[in-house]
């Protein structure tokens, strides 16, 4: 009745306003009707628009501000989440570790930002450019959406189709960066000689880092190896196979000793991890003869150079990504000098670029490529032990379930097996990509944490995910 009523109003405001207006309302409608009937893709949505880069939607919807899409969409979602908090009563999904201790972190940037302020017009008279958003806004929409996706991702179903949105996401944005390594509209190789997968041209607007496009490739790859390998994903191995390799494919033609790191640790991880039998082993020894072939193949040579120049393996002082090499090495050092003057709540979220500025004799505001010591030197050493203690009651408690042979069963009966041990090894990956490059903001983050969030809730006893470890 109430749905009807609000379909009648909506459709009487959209007739006096006009034919555009229509259009717009009956869009609204269907929107509202679907998203009212099926929250989980109105999840999803809110997923894309955070990983996409959607100038064109902001235009076409004509939102800005405080009115953009995906605050709509949100304030839509958290509308249908009261009402189904009043309905139900059911206020478990508070009861996670995930939950709580991400909210934890959004009120300590929230502090932070009260205590030390970003100060746009020192910035402006110093030079510089604010960041695009404020840190306090932007980590309170991570912490809602990580809320919106343990809230309404309640079942097997839900789980897939968000999962799924990511997979397809991680998918694009890795065709895109290739293609932009391979066509010659990526990102430059310093020196002017051939170009990294990654730049302006790739789908996500967190992977146009090209260190970023093969965190992204590899965390990718870890889920579809391991649905490949399911029994739920057996009949579809051949593809998950091909989407693999052309993962494999993009980490190289970025260029990224961080990444391809991160690559050859989750091969060892997919291969030395239980269960792994002589199958899994022959599959994945064949797949890495067929992959050398098809990099050699495609991969220009100067990405296999810099690749190549690994710090404490390479001599050559002059080799490609040497400077780059120097350059976070140095930025580190400032992070340490910065944190060591303000160990307990560091210089204020989002103030790294102009404390940078004013040590730097070369006047450079470029971020120190780790998300430890970025956190240490914002904001000091509490926040860095809530950032690990979530990460570590995470993996903690997803190794106990997998330890739980029923819950196991019940996950394999439901499709889901896979998506455990996934989960656990993305998030073990997604801590060594941290030491490479300023990732705790990033949405995939908090994908992974919602996954395990929901898995958890779902499977592992209350009283195990409860318990002290």
């Amino acid at each position: 009745m109430l749905m009807g009523g609000a379909v009648l109003l909506l459709a009487l405001i959209s007739g006096l306003l006009g034919p555009e207006a229509v259009s717009m309302g009956l869009g609204g409608i269907l929107s509202l009707a679907l998203i009212g009937s099926r929250p989980e893709w109105g999840v999803g949505a809110l997923l894309t628009m955070f990983t996409l880069q959607y100038p064109w939607i902001s235009r076409t919807l004509a939102g800005s501000g405080l009115l953009s899409p995906n605050n709509v969409l949100a304030l839509l979602l958290f509308v249908i989440m009261a009402y189904w908090l009043l309905r139900d009563g059911d206020w478990s999904f508070l009861r996670s570790r995930q939950v709580q201790l991400t909210l934890i972190i959004v009120a300590g940037i929230f502090l932070s930002s009260l205590l030390n302020p970003v100060e746009s017009t020192e910035l402006t008279s110093l030079g510089l450019t604010p960041r695009g958003q404020d840190p306090a806004r932007l980590m309170l929409a991570r912490g809602l959406f990580l809320v919106l996706f343990v809230f309404f991702a309640r079942g097997p179903r839900e789980l897939r189709l968000l999962l799924g949105i990511f997979l397809c996401l991680s998918l694009i944005t890795a065709l895109t960066g290739s293609i932009a390594g391979l066509t010659g509209s990526g990102m430059l190789v310093r020196g002017g000689e051939g170009y990294r997968a990654g730049g302006t041209a790739v789908a996500a607007r967190a992977a146009v880092n090209p260190n970023r496009l093969a965190m992204t490739s590899v965390l990718a790859m870890i889920l579809i190896w391991e649905y490949g390998q399911s029994e739920s994903g057996r009949r579809w191995a051949w593809l998950a196979s091909a989407a693999v390799l052309g993962l494999v494919l993009t980490v190289f033609l970025t260029a990224s000793r961080g990444g391809l790191v991160g690559l050859a640790l989750a091969g060892f991880l997919l291969m030395a991890r239980r269960r792994a039998g002589a199958r899994r082993l022959l599959y994945g020894a064949m797949l890495a003869v067929v992959a050398i072939g098809v990099i050699a193949e495609f991969v220009p040579e100067q990405n296999l150079e810099r690749l190549g120049n690994l710090p404490g393996l390479s001599q050559d002082a002059s080799g490609a990504g040497q400077g780059s090499i120097a350059r976070r090495q140095y930025a580190l050092k400032v992070a340490l000098g910065i944190f060591l003057e303000h160990p307990l709540l560091g210089v204020g979220a989002g103030n790294w670029e102009k404390e940078r500025f004013l040590r730097d004799p070369a006047r450079s505001v470029a971020v120190p490529h780790n998300s430890y010591m970025l956190v240490l030197a914002e904001q000091g050493l509490p926040a860095l032990a809530v950032y690990l203690l979530l990460f570590g009651t995470t993996l903690r408690q997803l190794m106990q379930l997998e330890r739980e042979p029923e819950a196991m069963r019940q996950a394999s009966r439901e499709g889901l097996d896979w998506i455990i041990t996934g989960t656990r090894l993305c998030l073990v990956l997604f801590l060594i990509f941290s030491l490479f490059g300023d990732l705790w903001e990033n949405i995939t983050m908090y994908i992974l944490l919602g996954t395990a969030a929901v898995l958890l809730r779902r499977y592992l006893p209350e009283q195990a995910q409860l318990s002290p470890a």
